[in-house]
């Protein structure tokens, strides 16, 4: 495997790794956000799972998943499950042909109904019945906010992904 391809099969990776350092740093003081801070895991993986699948399989997510849970004190298996769905859904879909526009749309409805997931569980495995409007607001305020910052995500993926695939002719 040469260099170039390498370095590209790694920057998911960093990507990961470096959003998950600044959730846990941001949580204390974007607390005044009420939890609608954006998902960034879900931007990544939904990015190089789509444009690069081979760089992120299923077992790393969940692994990853599970690091995330104990990072940032989640429950344990929630964020696991949450991007091996998410890598499922993308690849029963072929998007990368497609305009912008029409990744962005589908990745607005695959975060929905990941985070839809994700809610159920929630009141699930905890009696939230007395803060249910709180707990919905913050879950749509999350998707919200994910899914109007994915365009900027995605150019600077693309950026970052697009001078190694020049070099090498990898897609």
């Amino acid at each position: 495997m040469s260099k170039h391809k390498k370095n590209l099969y790694i920057l998911p990776y960093i990507f990961l790794f470096s959003c998950m350092l600044l959730e846990a740093s941001t949580n204390s003081f974007l607390h005044f956000l009420g939890g609608k801070t954006p998902t960034y895991e879900y931007m990544i993986i939904f990015y190089w799972s789509l444009f690069l699948p081979n760089s992120l399989p299923f077992i790393v997510l969940f692994a990853i998943g599970l690091l995330r849970d104990l990072i940032l004190l989640s429950p344990i298996g929630f964020s696991a499950i949450s991007f091996v769905l998410l890598k499922f859904l993308l690849e029963k879909q072929k998007l990368t042909e497609n305009h912008f526009i029409m990744i962005w749309v589908a990745f607005v409805t695959n975060i929905a109904f990941v985070m839809l997931i994700q809610f159920i569980l929630v009141n699930l495995n905890f009696n939230y019945s007395r803060n249910f409007f709180n707990i919905t607001t913050m879950f749509v305020g999350k998707w919200i906010v994910t899914s109007l910052l994915y365009p900027i995500a995605h150019l600077l993926f693309f950026f970052c992904r697009y001078p190694l695939i020049k070099n090498q002719n990898v897609s």
